[in-house]
Formats: C-alpha cells, sequence, structure tokens
C-alpha cells in the first residue's frame, strides 16, 4: 500500500531553511527499514537527542521534566501538534485509537501527543482532545526549549537577533505541521514526518494495519 503525503506545501516552505548538513544516520534494523509502514517517514537530518534533553510539561502546572524522562525510554511515536493546526486534528482519532490498540495488545510501543506554538493551555488541549474522541490519547506541552529543538530537529533555523526572522519561521509551521518523529526506546530518530499522511484510499496513517504491526513489533 503506497502512502501519500499531504504535506507538499511544507516541503516548499521549509526548503529555505533547511540545513545542509546530515548527521550520521541511526542504526535501523534491516526488518524496519524495508517494512512498508516506513515508506512514509524521512530518514531523519539530525539527531533526537537535544529534544529529548529539552523541558516539557506532563501535567498542568506539573514540575518540568525531559521529553527523554516523559517517554519513559519507551519506542514512540511523537506527534507535535497545535489546537489551531487542522491536520494535526484530523489525525488524533486515529492516533488515540492506535495507542488504544498497542496499550491492549501489551506492546511497549506508545503513541503520545506533544502540543506545541500554541497559546492553548494544556487543560484546553485536552479538552479539545476530547471533543476529538482523542480523550485517550496522553498529552503534553513544550517548553520553549522543546519548541527550539524541534525547529533545529526539522532542519529549521531560528536566529535570535532577528524577531522578523523568528516571526517567518513560525509562520512556515501553519503549513508544515503535524510534525511526528518515531524514537527507538534508546533514544535514537529512527524517521520523521511532516504534515498528513494517508493511504490510496485516503485512509489515515495510524489507521493502517502495516502500522499497527510495525509499532507493536518495534515495541517487542
Amino acid at each position: 500500500m503506497k502512502f501519500t503525503r499531504r504535506a507538499m506545501v511544507a516541503a516548499a516552505a521549509t526548503a529555505p531553511f533547511m540545513a545542509s548538513a546530515h548527521a550520521q544516520q541511526p542504526s535501523v534494523p534491516d526488518w524496519l527499514s524495508s517494512h512498508s509502514a516506513m515508506d512514509a517517514w524521512d530518514a531523519p537530518a539530525r539527531p533526537a537527542e537535544r529534544l529529548l534533553n529539552a523541558g516539557m510539561e506532563p501535567e498542568p502546572g506539573s514540575t518540568r521534566v525531559s521529553v527523554r524522562d516523559w517517554l519513559g525510554g519507551r519506542p514512540t511515536v511523537l506527534a507535535v501538534w497545535a489546537t489551531w493546526c487542522p491536520p494535526c486534528l484530523v489525525e488524533k482519532e486515529s492516533e488515540a485509537q492506535l495507542s488504544q490498540r498497542l496499550q491492549a495488545a501489551g506492546s511497549s510501543a506508545q503513541i503520545k501527543a506533544l502540543l506545541a506554538y500554541d497559546r492553548a493551555s494544556l487543560t484546553e488541549a485536552r479538552q479539545r482532545l476530547q471533543s476529538l474522541n482523542a480523550g485517550a490519547l496522553e498529552t503534553g506541552r513544550a517548553l520553549e526549549s522543546a519548541e527550539q529543538a524541534l525547529l533545529w530537529t526539522f532542519g529549521l533555523e531560528r536566529d535570535r537577533r532577528s524577531m522578523r526572522r523568528t516571526s517567518t519561521v513560525y509562520a512556515q509551521l501553519s503549513t508544515a505541521l503535524p510534525f511526528t518523529l518515531l524514537i527507538s526506546a534508546d533514544g535514537q530518530l529512527l524517521g520523521t514526518m511532516t504534515g498528513r499522511v494517508t493511504d490510496d484510499d485516503g485512509r489515515a496513517y495510524w489507521s493502517h494495519p502495516s502500522v499497527f504491526e510495525m509499532m507493536q513489533r518495534l515495541g517487542g
């Protein structure tokens, strides 16, 4: 089954900011690199270390923790979203359903949602998920360090000396989000996505049987 990227505009929007240097690619198991569900993922240009060490808020008003601690050493699909992002909202119900299926199967693989680039509070964001039948999807809020790490990971550069430059980069997110990362249990970034992905029949990527099989196997 062929997957179709719904982020052609995003690719064009981020092109001027893409990093020229690529990090050494992680060691991906042969079975994973050849899996049909991996066709939708791009090879990462940069590692996840900076993001994993950045801060986030797991609960409203809670103590800040690192993204690494929040993921808990488990294989993770990290879906970066915002309440103002229509493609992000469309995916949330199917992501929540996949998360529940993995839990029911006893897999250590997980789906987590990271709210970013959004003025909504974490409480408001969770209420939005409830309205989308995605209340079971665990979500936390990215702090500024995590937001900047995400820009860096996806090849977007922020010039701290220029507010205009910063505003320009953030404006590009309206066509680039959602950002999605596939992270191994040991913190390797195995793949990235920008935008929404569907199969040939228009079905959400997260609803496809091959994706569940891949995640279940990744989680042991």
